[in-house]
């Protein structure tokens, strides 16, 4: 289980709201925000994990952090 954060973003980009929650998997919490994206209708939606960028969803639709490098 990890604690996300579901960010809700301003015209500006700047944080309007936060919601905590917990989640099995990134792609739950990215389709958790997509649908906070789509009831309340922000500029963006992001979603993070501690310090982690998990994805942002906006009008292009949901965008992904890149994977880590490999090693």
């Amino acid at each position: 289980m990890h604690h996300y954060k579901i960010v809700l973003l301003d015209h500006r980009y700047h944080v309007r709201s936060v919601e905590e929650i917990d989640f099995e998997t990134d792609e739950i919490a990215c389709e958790r925000a997509k649908t906070l994206y789509g009831e309340r209708a922000p500029h963006a939606v992001e979603v993070w994990d501690g310090a982690r960028f998990v994805c942002r969803v906006n009008e292009a639709g949901i965008n992904f952090a890149p994977p880590p490098p490999l090693s």
